[in-house]
């Protein structure tokens, strides 16, 4: 690492861990199961503020787009390039949340079948049928 990128270093590592699961929307939980660490290992780092082995900065890198000098506390774009130099778009955020529930499974399938509108009207004539 250049004397440059030394002086650009803010931020401890631990701090960018917790900015990426903000980021992505996630719980310390669900990081910690994406990642493939021990139950509640993030959410005790980031409450202790203490350093993170080298083995968990690589399944965060292997997991997320991130930049590694970023994660390491560097003033760079938080997104890792590609071999063109070009930045690799985070997939969008809400991808990372949570696995969908079969409720929410069974919306998606309605979707791809019927138009919007009819399924609104369907939810609404249902509502009122109720009454």
């Amino acid at each position: 690492m250049n004397n440059f990128l030394l002086e650009k270093m803010n931020t401890k590592t631990i701090h960018r861990v917790a900015q990426l699961i903000k980021f992505y929307g996630l719980s310390y939980n669900e990081f910690d199961r994406k990642v493939q660490l021990p139950t509640s290992y993030i959410s005790k780092a980031i409450n202790n503020e203490s350093n993170i082995g080298s083995h968990v900065l690589e399944k965060i890198y292997r997991t997320f787009p991130v930049d590694g000098n970023w994660l390491l506390g560097a003033n760079v774009p938080m997104e890792r390039e590609n071999t063109e130099g070009k930045h690799i778009a985070a997939e969008e955020p809400a991808a990372y949340k949570k696995e969908l529930t079969n409720f929410e499974k069974g919306v998606l399938e309605c979707l791809k079948k019927k138009e919007a509108k009819e399924i609104i009207t369907e939810i609404a004539q249902g509502l009122m049928s109720q009454k």
